[in-house]
């Protein structure tokens, strides 16, 4: 009994610790970069610039390739906004999800962050972006590494999940078993719980987050494949395309997802009673879409966030419960 008393106390003391240092990193994190500013104060000017502008290029890139494949004479433009305005949606939504991971309430600068970062995911590997945005993590080893893990976890079973039930509502009903995928970011955390400071709390309200998101994804993919043809069946499409999402998050040699996205939705839309061909074109027009969002996020958001201390990244106190 003296046992688990102490087992329980080392446990609540290994929490305490956990969120007085993302209580206090922050600070530590931001006095190092000043100090590293007053001594290269135009070499850091400069890595930002080079930075900021590899993250535009690269997302430019992929766009001019994906629009070789697009005959926009063919589309109807109407679906265009509608696809964007939900796509914007979902980025931002992903972003602030990412902050509730990490503890922290949703700002600009956590935005401004992820944005900038996520260009990296264009870079084969999967694991740049994220493990770019875990520097500004305060804590330990673990909790870094936590803060990476979670993200895609958590983003991972959201998507499998409302994809599964939007396919299941669209007339797959066995779909609906991959609902049971929400539970798993709470089992791990369960299983890891006094070893990171990753929290129910903070899983709960990440995953709240994602499941916006990935709803404002589901209604931009629909509205990209409206624009290239007719569309029979719009809850098996938007389910189409989440699940085709978390396909391309887990098949990391695909940078960004590319072509493994694309390659997964037009083989969930076989048989769903589109024109052959108009699946892959409301493919390529999606992700069209969504880098021209990624494109203007970059700009409106970036720019700002650039002149922000990273201090505004501090865990608010709801955030460490």
């Amino acid at each position: 009994m003296e046992g688990a008393v102490d087992h329980a106390l080392d446990v609540s003391d290994i929490e305490d610790t956990g969120r007085t240092r993302l209580r206090t990193g922050v600070p530590r994190v931001d006095a190092t970069i000043e100090g590293f500013k007053a001594r290269f104060p135009h070499l850091l000017r400069w890595l930002r610039l080079i930075g900021y502008a590899a993250a535009v290029g690269t997302v430019a890139f992929v766009g001019w390739r994906a629009s070789h494949r697009t005959d926009f004479s063919q589309l109807s433009w109407r679906w265009i906004p509608v696809s964007a305005a939900t796509d914007l949606v979902y980025w931002l939504c992903l972003a602030i999800g990412w902050s509730a991971v990490c503890g922290g309430r949703p700002s600009l600068v956590g935005v401004g962050l992820w944005c900038k970062t996520q260009a990296l995911r264009y870079i084969p590997g999967g694991f740049l972006a994220p493990a770019a945005r875990a520097t500004a993590v305060a804590g330990r080893k673990r909790d870094k590494l936590a803060a990476i893990i979670g993200e895609a976890v958590n983003q991972l079973c959201v998507a499998v999940a409302l994809g599964g039930l939007l396919r299941a509502a669209g007339g797959k009903p066995f779909y609906a078993v991959l609902v049971v995928a929400l539970a798993v970011p709470f089992v791990l955390q369960h299983v890891m719980r006094g070893r990171t400071s990753l929290t129910v709390g903070r899983i709960a309200v990440s995953m709240c987050w994602y499941v916006v998101a990935f709803s404002a994804y589901a209604g931009s993919i629909y509205a990209a494949q409206a624009a290239v043809g007719p569309t029979p069946h719009g809850l098996r499409i938007a389910g189409a395309g989440v699940l085709a999402w978390a396909i391309g998050l887990v098949i990391v040699f695909a940078p960004g997802g590319v072509g493994a996205r694309e390659a997964a939705y037009v083989g969930f839309l076989s048989g769903a009673g589109l024109a052959v061909g108009l699946p892959a074109s409301g493919a390529v027009t999606a992700r069209l879409v969504s880098i021209v969002v990624e494109l203007l996020v970059l700009v409106v958001v970036v720019v700002p966030w650039r002149r922000r201390s990273a201090a505004s990244l501090q865990p608010s106190k709801a955030g460490a419960r």
